[in-house]
């Protein structure tokens, strides 16, 4: 295990809102880009003339295409920069002087130019699960709301969405920028299912991500608190191993109770019982491991993970419209831990990637002080997303050799580029690419590029009109799949959000074990995260950290410094000597 000192890192004050940063690994290798880094540099190519409408034109040329916008890489935005895309489906030039000549030019004054958005969580089986009217529990870790146990209310949910339903569900997450999806299942085509094999899609050759809901064998409900005695098919690291897997994603610890902080202490190893002799432990915390949900953890914890490289794929609406509460992801990214975004199902959590990032920001704004940048959380769904899958060779940047997975979004007044991704709209989303082949955008973009784009279907998306290529795609019109998901849930949603969105508010009503009861409504001055501990009695107060069941009635403080481990810039280390 790696010391505090050296897991903490000193913060270059990219706008966050306190004076910690994070540091190390914690993902798929020595070039994971921890929040503290140094934000993009500004490298002006050339000032794009504005257009008189819409937000690109395209030139016809070659087959070879030439994008020009606000470019995002992790390293630079290049304004005025280009993005040159081959006839095979590669980048083959990021920067300012990419123009070979006798290209197809799309010209985006203003616009984002991003890798395509990457959704590292969601069953897609349950798309045809429209979420409910708005609960009013909360729920301590999922056991209760899968079984009803503990007197819960149980959730009832179908499943075994059709295939024309999970088709619609990926045209849901395609109209979103997203080019890529960890979901449990899909149909082949549109966007890329990197968990399914035969539907990675195009260029992809890297082994598909391993995803396992029940690593523990706990389907049947059995939950434990001082042991690992959960299902007799539990995974193991040698179970990995034998099975030559280089990306696996197990959900773990999804809840706010001993239960499920129970389940981190079995999946991972160096734990050890209340008599302090060691678990059987499963040892499944690898680099090869990103752990889902991972909300009841502690700072050790998320120092383990960290030293052993391991990710996690954080989903805040469906952790807090369950739960009442999600991660402490301030706490892991301090630490060094890579984390990524996922939407979770449509039940409980966002109907697509751009509405989990407006959950993220806001919880980022309202709860955590914005310890976040648009940088950072433009991360959590590119660059990082593709290091917890471990594809990053393949997609997540914009660079020369990658797949040519790319969106294009819309320039918002007063944002900057990264911003603008991450406060998109349904109308903003102005191309999408898989593999350098035109997928959706808008009219006069698809039309100009997309081969055969006659067979690409109009859509009037809030006011914009656009167009899929189902048929190129797919072999079905957006007619026939329309049709074929009537009364499912809507596409997108205009000026409001989507019908029933589950909430990103965190909320507690009652008190379990000594938790704190909030309504997650902020009172500058008195609770100023709106976590129900008055200002002067908190140990974070402006950030978000509430007493979950889990805390035996106190707020964690695992160095003993009287500072909150949510807040704490060395939450391991009390001298704070990691800045």
């Amino acid at each position: 295990m790696i010391s505090a000192v050296a897991a903490c890192g000193g913060h270059n004050g990219n706008g966050k809102g306190d004076s910690g940063g994070g540091g190390g690994d914690g993902g798929s290798g020595s070039d994971y880009v921890p929040p503290d880094a140094p934000v993009a540099s500004d490298v002006t190519c050339t000032t794009l003339a504005p257009l008189g409408s819409g937000t690109c034109s395209v030139t016809a040329g070659s087959t070879t295409v030439l994008l020009e916008g606000e470019v995002l890489t992790p390293s630079a935005i290049y304004h005025g920069g280009q993005v040159a895309v081959g006839s095979n489906g590669t980048i083959s030039c990021v920067g300012c002087n990419c123009a070979m000549g006798g290209e197809t030019v799309v010209t985006c004054p203003g616009a984002s130019i991003s890798p395509g958005l990457i959704n590292m969580h969601d069953h897609i089986s349950y798309v045809n699960d429209a979420p409910p009217t708005p609960l009013t529990q909360r729920y301590d870790d999922r056991q209760q709301w899968r079984t009803g146990d503990e007197n819960a209310m149980e959730l009832t949910n179908k499943g075994g969405a059709s295939a024309a339903n999970q088709e619609w569900g990926e045209l849901r997450h395609l109209m979103a920028g997203a080019t890529s999806l960890v979901g449990a299942g899909g149909e082949n085509g549109l966007v890329r299912n990197l968990d399914e094999s035969a539907m990675r899609g195009p260029g992809i050759t890297d082994k598909a991500v391993y995803y396992d809901t029940f690593p523990l064998d706990d389907d049947d409900g059995t939950q434990q608190t001082a042991n690992c005695n959960y299902g007799s098919d539990a995974e193991t690291a040698a179970d990995l191993t034998s099975h030559s897997d280089t990306s696996y994603e197990p959900h773990t610890a999804e809840g706010v109770d001993v239960y499920a902080h129970n389940e981190f202490l079995c999946e991972s190893s160096a734990t050890y019982d209340t008599s302090g002799a060691p678990y059987v432990s499963n040892d499944i915390a690898l680099p090869i491991t990103s752990m889902i949900h991972a909300v009841a953890l502690n700072a050790s914890d998320y120092e383990l993970m960290a030293s052993a490289g391991t990710g996690m794929v954080w989903s805040p609406r469906s952790n807090i419209s369950l739960y009442g509460d999600t991660a402490r992801v301030t706490v892991a990214s301090r630490l060094g831990v890579n984390i990524a975004l996922g939407t979770d199902w449509l039940p409980s959590g966002s109907s697509n990637i751009l509405r989990e990032l407006t959950c993220a920001s806001d919880y980022n704004k309202t709860y955590l002080n914005n310890y976040f940048t648009a940088q950072d959380l433009w991360a959590m769904v590119t660059q990082n997303a593709a290091k917890v899958g471990h594809m990053d060779s393949q997609i997540g940047v914009l660079a020369q050799g990658m797949l040519a997975d790319i969106s294009v979004f819309a320039p918002q007044s007063g944002m900057t580029p990264f911003e603008a991704v991450i406060n998109a709209q349904p109308q903003d989303v102005a191309l999408v690419m898989r593999a350098g082949t035109t997928l959706y955008g808008d009219d006069n973009i698809v039309t100009g590029l997309a081969a055969n784009s006659t067979t690409c279907d109009q859509i009037s998306v809030c006011s914009t009109e656009k167009r899929a290529c189902l048929m190129n795609d797919i072999s079905t019109t957006y007619a026939t799949l329309s049709s074929s998901n009537s009364g499912q849930y809507a596409l997108f949603s205009c000026g409001a959000p989507p019908l029933n969105e589950p909430s990103c508010t965190p909320l507690r009503p009652n008190a379990v074990s000594g938790s704190t009861i909030y309504t997650g409504v902020p009172s500058a001055g008195t609770d100023s995260d709106g976590d129900g501990i008055p200002d002067a009695m908190d140990n974070c107060p402006m950030v978000f950290n509430p007493v979950r069941p889990m805390d035996n009635g106190v707020q964690p403080d695992a160095d003993g410094d009287g500072m909150g481990d949510p807040c704490d810039p060395c939450p391991l280390d009390k001298t704070n000597s990691c800045q």
